[in-house]
């Protein structure tokens, strides 16, 4: 069963149907449900560190400022480029994972694996399919992302190199095409 399971998901990716989250999300399943000794655990349970250990939730700023640091490279390589959003969310071109979209921020450094930002809706998850609703961008942050024209050039550079990338991967939000950002009015 492993096999077929394995077979389809790596299908599944290889279409662009799916991303590298998902596709690590189902081998992790499929390994423990053709596990027959029971050592595995479930890894549809978190079981890592508890909530309360987990990345002290900052104060939200809603400051009249640019919402955006700057781009700076990366110390250890030069081929990662990073843009700060909101003095906490990183953003980066080269970024390989699609969950929760294309381009997506990582808290606070790029090597954090969660939380993450999907700027398209504002929602921050905590792991796959696990919202955590009180750090969702507000109003007005939303506002002053989408009417940064650095972040904009960023987020198009990003959706340039992931087709790159994964030519066969579906933009779930690209309706009116893969630049066709949201549009947030400011007051």
């Amino acid at each position: 069963m492993y096999e077929e399971i394995a077979f389809l998901s790596e299908l599944s990716y290889a279409t662009g149907l799916i991303g590298l989250a998902e596709l690590k999300e189902r081998g992790e399943v499929a390994r423990w449900l053709t596990n027959t000794d029971n050592r595995l655990r479930d890894p549809r349970q978190r079981c890592d560190e508890p909530r309360e250990h987990q990345e002290a939730r900052e104060p939200e700023t809603s400051d009249a400022a640019s919402p955006v640091e700057g781009v700076r490279k990366d110390d250890s390589t030069d081929q990662w480029t990073h843009l700060v959003v909101l003095n906490k969310w990183v953003f980066t071109i080269g970024d390989a994972d699609c969950y929760p979209s294309v381009p997506h921020g990582h808290f606070q450094r790029k090597t954090n694996p969660w939380p993450k930002l999907n700027p398209y809706t504002g929602r921050v998850f905590v792991a796959p399919h696990e919202e955590d609703k009180l750090r969702r961008l507000t109003r007005i942050d939303m506002q002053m992302l989408w009417n940064d024209e650095q972040f904009l050039s960023f987020c198009r550079s990003q959706i340039e190199w992931y087709s790159r990338f994964a030519p066969q991967f579906q933009f779930a939000n690209a309706k009116s095409g893969r630049y066709h950002f949201p549009r947030w009015r400011l007051p």
